[in-house]
């Protein structure tokens, strides 16, 4: 017998010795060697929707108000997610989405026509402004591509007869709209003697007389007319709720919370 027969013999021996003489619950089985747990899926998905906010917040910031940092969190958080672009279409008989009901929307468009036709499809078909209801006609838009942008008009009718319009200009850059905002301020009669208003959005120009009322806004990439060359009451301002609420509309469909 030779040396390598003789240990290969002895090991063998060794071993059905001592397992023999382990307890029965001794576990020999070998240890399994330690890999690396897998990430739940939950927390794959927060951590991707704080590197999509951190991503949104430093576009806002590096935009400085355009169109792209108009995207809210809620639709940053969805895109996350792994949301389609999907963009709801409304009918002018259509109630606009909530403003809680934010967070259902998907994808906002940031190119300015894209984003008009967004915004003014989700105007309802009727707007509350205080008492006074503005209902919208079937008219359809009127388009208008202006320096910088384009905008859109839409119109309402009241039960008293009053008659209004609402136009709304998306812009490629905040001094687009601020200076669209000016050209429409010097242009207005009903604005040559304008008042400013500090709980809107600046710049902001409420006038009327012979002609009707106007008031105007630019906010960011934006820019909004009210206008009611006929009103049916002679009571209060109809400029101011209608205003808000159309603020409130459309700041509820961009999911900008104030």
């Amino acid at each position: 017998m030779t040396l390598n027969t003789r240990l290969i013999s002895a090991l063998a021996a060794g071993l059905l010795l001592l397992t023999a003489c382990a307890p029965e619950n001794l576990d020999i089985t070998p240890t399994a060697t330690a890999t690396d747990t897998p990430i739940p899926t939950a927390t794959r998905d927060a951590t991707a929707t704080a590197a999509a906010r951190q991503e949104n917040d430093a576009t806002r910031t590096a935009a400085g108000g355009t169109m792209v940092a108009m995207v809210s969190t809620a639709v940053v958080e969805t895109l996350a997610a792994g949301g389609s672009d999907a963009v709801p279409q409304a009918t002018p008989t259509e109630a606009a989405p909530a403003a809680t009901e934010a967070a259902a929307i998907v994808a906002i468009p940031t190119e300015p026509q894209a984003l008009l036709d967004y915004l003014l499809a989700g105007v309802p078909g009727r707007v509350n402004a205080g008492a006074i209801q503005w209902n919208r006609s079937s008219d359809p838009i009127t388009y208008q591509a202006v320096d910088g942008g384009v905008t859109g008009r839409i119109s309402f009718n009241e039960a008293g007869g009053g008659y209004s319009e609402v136009t709304l200009g998306v812009f490629e850059s905040p001094d687009a709209a601020l200076t669209y905002w000016e050209t429409v301020r010097g242009n207005l009669r009903t604005l040559e003697n304008a008042e400013q208003r500090d709980n809107f959005p600046l710049p902001n120009a409420f006038g009327g007389g012979t002609y009707g009322s106007d008031a105007i806004f630019a906010r960011e990439g934006l820019f909004l007319r009210v206008s009611v060359p006929r009103f049916s009451s002679t009571t209060g301002n109809p400029l101011i709720g209608y205003s808000r609420e159309l603020f409130r509309i459309f700041d509820g469909l961009l999911g900008i919370t104030t």
